[in-house]
Formats: structure tokens, sequence, C-alpha cells
């Protein structure tokens, strides 16, 4: 084992130790913890802190410049993809527990001075029931819904462009020389620097909701004039056509903070949605329980059986979990 996979590996052991000791702390030290990090500057503090740290860990020192860098190169082309994706799954565990999102960076590698790939392709995806943050190279800051991907090159050139699978919400860096494309099924959304949320899970129907600024979304699969969105605008895309309304509502984006909202939705709808979140199966075998309808907001923390429970406590049904297979039964 060469001495550049020793750094990664024991910023590993760092990560899983950090996570056993916040395991072992008392119920009340949790809560403290968790009531810590509302703040958004202890959130923002807390990223810091953790990715100075794998830096110091990951970082070449001068004597083995050379060495390191040719050993980082082998790393690229033999355990990227493993390792990354230990990484993430290891942060996405530990701060699941204390925060409503996760904070994620591609700037770790960029920042210790290593040679990296040309043209190499990076790729995050947020597991199911989480959300993660990730910092762009060019200081755009994108927070990814459950089960979305978002591929880029490692370094923009005079465009950049990311493309994504599912929902996101973008507030990118104002640079009117080089302007932000997100390609979403078939849309392109052309912006130069503003805020903005796309829900694309599917090739051919999506949302995009624009906090302020101004886009130009237009759609590779149709002949619809491309639409240019101003600030509360919401624009829906399905079948090819557009439907442009001037306002939404701002509870649509609180995905962001880990809550769910649902307003005068039946039962069978919000079991719908939960089912995608978390990646479960779920089943109404009671036709009337399935019609009832609820409006309310929850933690998604809690956790799919959780929010069910408390919608049962409304309505008279019964829950059943089959842990074996995973699947919810309603009765």
């Amino acid at each position: 084992m060469n001495e550049q996979e020793d750094r990664i590996n024991a910023f590993l052991k760092w990560d899983d130790a950090l996570k056993q000791a916040v395991t072992r702390t008392s119920t009340e030290d949790r809560e403290k913890v968790s009531e810590a990090f509302e703040e958004k500057s202890a959130r923002d503090e807390y990223k810091i802190y953790r990715n100075l740290s794998a830096l110091f860990a990951l970082r070449a020192s001068p004597l083995d410049s050379q060495q390191g860098q040719a050993a980082y190169k082998r790393f690229v082309h033999n355990r990227r993809k493993r390792i990354f994706r230990h990484l993430t799954q290891q942060a996405l565990r530990y701060a699941a527990a204390i925060l409503p999102a996760v904070g994620l960076t591609w700037a770790i590698l960029h920042y210790t001075g290593l040679t990296t790939v040309p043209g190499a392709i990076h790729s995050v995806t947020a597991p199911w029931g989480h959300q993660a943050e990730v910092r762009l190279e060019d200081g755009t800051q994108v927070w990814l819904n459950a089960g979305s991907t978002l591929t880029c090159s490692e370094h923009f050139s005079q465009q950049r462009e990311v493309q994504l699978s599912g929902e996101a919400f973008f507030d990118v860096a104002h640079d009117k020389q080089h302007p932000f494309v997100v390609s979403a099924g078939d849309l392109k959304i052309r912006v130069l620097g503003t805020e903005f949320n796309v829900s694309a899970y599917t090739q051919t129907a999506a949302t995009v909701s624009l906090v302020e600024g101004a886009v130009e979304v237009s759609a590779t699969a149709s002949t619809a004039e491309p639409v240019i969105m101003a600030a509360n605008d919401r624009l829906s895309y399905a079948e090819g056509s557009f439907s442009l309304s001037h306002s939404f509502d701002p509870d649509e984006l609180l995905w962001r903070e880990g809550i769910h909202v649902f307003k005068d939705a039946s039962l069978q709808e919000i079991t719908d949605r939960l089912s995608f979140y978390y990646h479960t199966r779920i089943i109404i075998r009671n036709p009337e329980a399935a019609v009832v309808r609820y409006s309310g907001k929850f933690r998604q923390e809690e956790g799919v059986y959780e929010i069910l429970e408390l919608l049962r406590q409304v309505q008279n049904f019964t829950l059943t979990r089959d842990d074996s297979s995973g699947t919810i039964c309603i009765d």
C-alpha cells in the first residue's frame, strides 16, 4: 500500500472514529449538538472543519511531491469510484444524525496541489432518504434531493455545464463571461448567476422554480420557443410543451431543510411520495384509508414508518412492517 493510500485510509478511520464518538454520547448531548447545528454558522463551521481535516489527511508532503502525484494518478485509475463512494456514504451516515443537510465538496483534492486527470468527470448522488450539498469549482452551491445525481467535468471551460437527474437547488456564482447551463432531461436551463430549483426525475417532465434573477429554459426534444423566466416564476414542462405561472409556493423548497410538506394530499399521494423518497415499498390495502386527505409538515429524518405512524394517529388504520422485505402495509 503506497503513502497516498495510507493518507486516504487514515482519513476514513478518522471519520469512523468521529461517528462512533458521537454515537457513544448521551441522548442529552446529542440533542445539544442537534440544537447547535440549527444555526447556519455552526453548520458552515462544521463543514469547513471537516474539509480541512480531510485536506490534512490527504495532502502530499514537500519531500514526496513527485511520488505523491504519481501515486495519486494510479489511485484515480484504480480506486476513484470505490474510495469516493465510501467517503460519501460515511459522511452522509454520520452527518444525517445531526444535520438537516449533508455538506460535501469536490474541492478537497483540488486544493491538495496534486495532479488531476484532465477532462475527468465527477458525479455525486444523494442517497435515498437524504440530501447532499456540493460546492462546485466556480463557487456555485448545489443542494441535491434524495436519489438525485449531479455530473460535471472537473474543470469548467468557456461554459459551465452540469447534468442533473432528479431534483436540485442551485445558487449559481455570477460570471457573465461564462454562462452556467443545467441539462436536466429534455431541458436546458441557461443562467449567469441566480437561485432556482429544478425537479426532473424523468426525461420528459420537469419543473423549474426561480427564486431570483432570470433564466432561459429550452427543450431539446420540443419545437417550443425558449422561455425567459423572472423571479418567482414557476415553469412546468410535459409532453413537449411549457406552462408558465408567475408564482410558486415557497414550501416547495423546504426539502432543502429536510422537511416533507403535504397540502390537502390523499394518503395514496403521500405514500407514493414517501415510497419514492425513501425507496421503500408501501402497500395500501384499505381503499377507504387511501382517499383520506392530510395537510402537514414532517421532518425527513423521522423516517417513513414514523411519518406514517403519525398519520395513523389521525386516521384509524392498521400499520404493519415486514422487516425482511422492507414492505409497509396499510389496512
